[in-house]
């Protein structure tokens, strides 16, 4: 460091023992104190050192503009070398003001080692650990492990020693990074971080040798590392573990990750390498396409006792030996893996055991599927033992409660070649497990078991609910008490938790509520339900209130002319819809008078009368209107027309016959 940053850095220091907060950005022009984004320092050393001085702060590292922090650094390896209560965060553009503010992904933060230990000479560790500790949101890259001895020649991304879980790497990705010896891309000696959602891709290890390996990561000195919801992909070992190397009594708990396309093409162990009595807790994790030479395409155990649960184990290969999914062996000591609610498939071995192999080993087989693998799914060579126990193994195997030697004990695969090894619901795997030893998850977190009994293989079949009811009454008059009942499908669960939206802002959690509206309205109801496994919401339906129907309009009468017209007509509120109308003339229901009026185009003598109307509700309330009486005008009888017609004819005859006789 030189004698102008030592002197901002003290300078600063009263500033910053306040400070929560110390701000990196290689792109800042400010004053390089740390105290603000504007004033940031420019190189991450710097932020720690200061926040160490300071008591312990977060150090929030900006990305810089098309670039990445490749400074050469002061220590001996080139490294970031953290310091205990200092917490590193990357993923900010500069400006944030809180760190759930940033964007890991979006601002993507370059630790790069290119340059650490001068112009060219890559940093032996790009970054080293201590207790207390956080780097989270990098990408950590171009450390080359390559000193003579150790601890230079082991870590090349990241070097941990004597750390414990307080120590938390997270959202970072390591890529090429290189290590002579041990941990391509992590080292830990003795240690036990914290590691979460990180990825671990393109690293390696590049001399063979005893304990050489590890080219994603090294686990060493008993170590015990908890490692969670990681991928380790493309990594390479010269010697033995491509994606992982556990030795000397480590115990990893290795949870959710996924081992896919590593390789050890000179060695054991393509995914995994566990030995000298390294007992690693590998629970849901899927190794996929993973090559080693000569034992355990997957995962390779001597004398080491791993706890395999709810794995995949498929298109892995031992390309000249044996073991394709998993190899196992004891030279001198004990090798005694436990291998329970896994699935293997397509795997495959030059020699024998495309799915398990023992040599001298003991190795325990649970409710597991064995399936499609290349000689032979199952081997034992020597003193070794694999005991298999309800687990289904093409062409059968010898054991309690084993199928796989009919016609019908295929697992029934949704979709194997694309790598979904759920099963359906016509798999003779279902409920054909133990519940004896059987993790109380699958795969997927989905609880065991969701029927009579366990499944075979690591995911358990199951069915989401599908939420329905129905209500009683659906349509009624205010105040209307309505009951609702659940009538979902609850799947392969129980349904935990109902959640009712009654549609007038009311709701219920419990499973068949009764209900009361009291205004007129129409109200979309829904039930949502939730199971362990899923949740669903129903369809909405309607539920129809409404206030008694009343007639609020009257028809009206009046006296119109002969040949005129009119219409009577009704106004209504309430009732429940469709309403129907019948109208009447003297107590005479009229033949079609349906509608809300009633016209007559022509008015003759004999519409005069007294007229109402009848009106009815679907749910058959019925209202009588008040009469409305017509008066028809202007017009007499017909036999009084025709009298008076042929009195005038008459009268004409005989006024003509007295002119007649004066002439």
């Amino acid at each position: 460091m030189s004698r102008p940053v030592v002197a901002l850095l003290l300078g600063a220091l009263s500033a910053l023992n306040a400070a929560a907060v110390v701000y990196v950005d290689k792109d800042a022009t400010g004053g390089g104190n740390g105290t603000s984004w504007a004033d940031a320092f420019t190189e991450i050393q710097d932020g720690i050192d200061a926040a160490f001085s300071g008591g312990g702060d977060e150090v929030w590292v900006a990305a810089p503009y098309e670039d990445a922090y490749d400074e050469t650094r002061p220590s001996a390896t080139g490294s970031v070398v953290l310091e205990g209560g200092v917490h590193l965060y990357g993923g900010f553009a500069g400006g944030e003001t809180a760190r759930t503010q940033r964007d890991p992904a979006g601002n993507v933060t370059i630790i790069d080692g290119v340059n650490g230990r001068g112009p060219g000479m890559r940093a032996r560790h790009v970054i080293v650990c201590v207790s207390n500790s956080t780097v989270d949101g990098f990408t950590i890259t171009r450390g080359q492990a390559d000193g003579a001895a150790a601890p230079d020649n082991c870590g090349g991304g990241i070097y941990c020693a004597s750390v414990d879980a307080t120590c938390v790497i997270a959202n970072c990705t390591l890529h090429d990074n290189v290590a002579d010896e041990s941990g391509g891309g992590m080292y830990n000696s003795a240690a036990s971080p914290t590691v979460t959602s990180c990825t671990f891709s393109g690293n390696q290890t590049v001399l063979s040798g005893f304990n050489h390996g590890g080219g994603g990561m090294h686990n060493g000195l008993g170590s015990g590392p908890a490692i969670t919801d990681c991928v380790f992909s493309g990594n390479y070992s010269a010697a033995d573990g491509g994606g992982m190397y556990n030795t000397g009594g480590s115990s990893p708990a290795v949870f959710g990750c996924a081992f896919s396309g590593n390789a050890a093409p000179s060695g054991s162990g393509g995914g995994m390498y566990n030995v000298a009595d390294s007992s690693p807790a590998v629970t849901a994790c899927v190794f996929s396409n993973n090559l080693a030479d000569s034992i355990g395409g997957g995962m390779c155990n001597e004398e080491a006792s791993p706890t395999v649960i709810n794995g995949v184990f498929s298109g892995n290969a031992a390309a000249t030996g044996s073991g394709g999914g998993i190899g196992s062996v004891a030279y001198v000591g004990v090798s005694l893996p436990v291998i329970t609610n896994c699935t293997f498939w397509d795997n495959t071995a030059l020699f024998s055991g495309g799915a398990v192999w023992s040599s001298n080993a003991g190795v325990k087989v649970t409710n597991g599927i064995l399936w499609g693998d290349v000689p032979d799914e199952v081997d034992v060579v020597g003193a070794g033992t694999v005991t298999i126990t309800y687990s289904d193994v093409e062409g059968g195997y010898p054991g309690e409660g084993n199928i796989g030697g009919g016609a019908g004990d295929d697992p029934d695969f949704v979709h194997a070649a694309s790598g979904d090894f759920h099963i359906e619901d016509t798999s003779p795997c279902i409920d054909t497990g133990t519940a004896t030893g059987a993790p109380a998850d699958d795969l997927d977190g989905i609880p065991r078991p969701q029927a009579t009994g366990i499944d075979m293989g690591a995911f358990e079949f199951w069915l989401p609910p599908e939420a329905s009811f129905t209500a009683l009454p659906e349509a009624g008059y205010a105040p209307l008490e309505v009951a609702f009942t659940d009538t979902s499908y609850p799947g392969t669960s129980p349904i935990t938790s109902w959640a009712w939206d009654f549609g007038d802002t009311g709701t219920s959690p419990d499973p068949n509520p009764n209900h009361t509206y009291n205004a007129a309205d129409t109200y979309s109801v829904t039930l949502g339900v939730a199971t362990a496994v899923g949740s669903d919401a129903s369809d909405p339906l309607s539920v129809t209130v409404a206030d008694h129907l009343q007639i609020v309009q009257q028809p009206v009468g009046g006296s119109k002319p002969l040949g005129g017209s009119h219409t009577f007509g009704v106004g209504t509120s309430g009732g429940l819809y469709p309403l129907t109308y019948r109208w009447h003339k003297d107590g005479i229901e009229i033949p079609g008078a349906t509608r809300q009026t009633y016209a007559i185009a022509s008015l003759e003598l004999s519409d005069a009368g007294n007229y109402y109307a009848v009106v009815s509700d679907s749910a058959a309330d019925e209202r009588t209107s008040a009469e409305a009486t017509l008066f028809v005008t202007g017009g007499m009888p017909a036999a009084t027309a025709t009298g008076l017609a042929l009195l005038l004819a008459a009268c004409a005859l005989a006024g003509a016959a007295r002119l007649a006789k004066k002439r």
